[in-house]
């Protein structure tokens, strides 16, 4: 029953979706699309709860429309083997690609986006991947991404960005003087040992590329082998100072504690003045810290939640930690899901709408999920499910009803991808 139940709801959505396809163009130069949509999609999407063209495109794999020469460039990184190698929680070619994607929808120039999409290929001070020779492919990653790009991507992988960012810059500096100094600073070059220097708006790049990378990789496996967690004797603070290697991977996959590190290292962007990247929205627009208490407490309580009282007898306990959750740590979308789910079960309509509302806005914000569980692009789409639902004001009360749950609307709407900024 459940097969067929299944086949019967993907042939309804084929041909209900083909039945309201109107004749398609051909795009555009502005990066329209190619569908248009009926009116009956167009009186649906009468509404602000649409995730901006860039997080589309990237959603329905339109790379075209991103840069045109982003297919050509997934496909040199599957014929170096970049798939094939291991990162954290996926591959090297996925980590790679989810960088570059985080960067772009942060709005950074081409010239820092393509480096985050080939940011470790002559292996930096992190890992040893290198899909690339530095001494001899360089003029094949110039081709590939432009001169700009290449420089910027092989002085991130000779700069020892732990030195750089971990110690002299969070290690040092007060949350009362994040400030990158005017003239840059000097470290040693990771290979012959010689003095480095790097500029202000080089360490700008390298600051929300960084931020970029963490955001993408980092869960509750690196707090463990680092013993970041005060549970474990740590201080929450990413100084990857522990040296428990033998923590299992891939452990229990709850978020990691890299929230007040990334605040930190957006005031240090922000203190470049604009220099070398924009600033991404997250924590206000890169202007608030996070405290490591703050952090720690909005993690458990999230946990707690999603855990270990998802049952319908648990929800109300359940919500009291997801708002203590955000209470805590305001910058993240996932007790936000939870929250909406609990109030669509109970009619709850206005409310669990303004949560989805709010979680959609932080996860088009980030590019990225904290609970790494699920992928971004399924919390979206969940998300997305909670928000049609809530303004339908109708909501499953049976397990084969929320076997049914996955359609969103507007799927033929029209969209461009903007800017270098969402």
């Amino acid at each position: 029953r459940l097969f067929a139940c299944v086949i019967s709801r993907v042939a309804y959505i084929v041909i209900s979706q083909a039945n309201r396809r109107t004749h398609s163009s051909d795009g555009n130069a502005n990066g329209m699309n190619a569908h248009t949509s009926s009116d009956d999609d167009k009186k649906e999407c009468e509404t602000d709860d649409m995730p901006p063209g860039i997080v589309r495109a990237f959603i329905r794999g339109d790379y075209e429309l991103v840069d045109p020469l982003l297919p050509a460039w997934l496909k040199v990184l599957t014929d170096v083997g970049a798939g094939e190698c291991f990162h954290k929680k996926c591959t090297f070619k996925t980590h790679l690609f989810e960088v570059y994607k985080i960067l772009k929808i942060w709005g950074q120039s081409e010239a820092v986006c393509r480096c985050g999409l080939f940011h470790s290929a002559y292996s930096n001070s992190y890992v040893n991947l290198a899909i690339f020779q530095s001494g001899s492919e360089r003029r094949r990653v110039q081709q590939l991404v432009g001169e700009e790009a290449e420089e910027l991507i092989h002085k991130f992988c000779v700069v020892p960005r732990h030195d750089l960012i971990i110690e002299q810059l969070l290690g040092k500096l007060g949350d009362d003087a994040l400030v990158v100094p005017e003239g840059g600073l000097t470290v040693s070059h990771i290979r012959s040992g010689q003095p480095l220097h790097v500029d202000r708006p080089t360490i700008a790049a390298f600051l929300v590329m960084t931020m970029a990378d963490f955001a993408e990789q980092l869960y509750h496996w690196q707090d463990r082998m680092f013993e970041n967690d005060p549970a474990h004797g740590g201080d929450g603070k990413l100084r990857y100072a522990g040296s428990n290697a033998g923590s299992l991977w891939p452990g229990d996959m709850r978020p990691g504690l890299w929230h007040s590190a990334l605040s930190r290292m957006g005031v240090l962007l922000r203190s470049c003045g604009g220099a070398g990247a924009p600033l991404p929205r997250v924590f206000d627009s890169c202007s608030v810290v996070l405290a490591e208490e703050d952090q720690v407490a909005a993690r458990d309580a999230y946990w707690q939640a999603a855990t270990s009282l998802t049952e319908p007898h648990q929800h109300e306990a359940a919500l009291q930690l997801l708002h203590q959750a955000l209470r805590h740590n305001r910058w993240l979308a996932e007790p936000h899901v939870l929250i909406a789910q609990i109030l669509m079960q109970r009619g709850e309509w206005e409310a669990a709408q303004g949560h989805a509302r709010q979680a959609l806005q932080l996860l088009c914000e980030w590019g990225t999920c904290w609970d790494k569980r699920m992928s971004w692009e399924v919390w979206v789409a969940m998300t997305r499910v909670l928000l049609h639902n809530a303004a339908e004001r109708k909501w499953p009360s049976t397990p084969m009803g929320m076997l049914n749950l996955g359609l969103v609307p507007c799927l033929l709407e029209p969209y461009k991808v903007q800017g270098p900024r969402v």
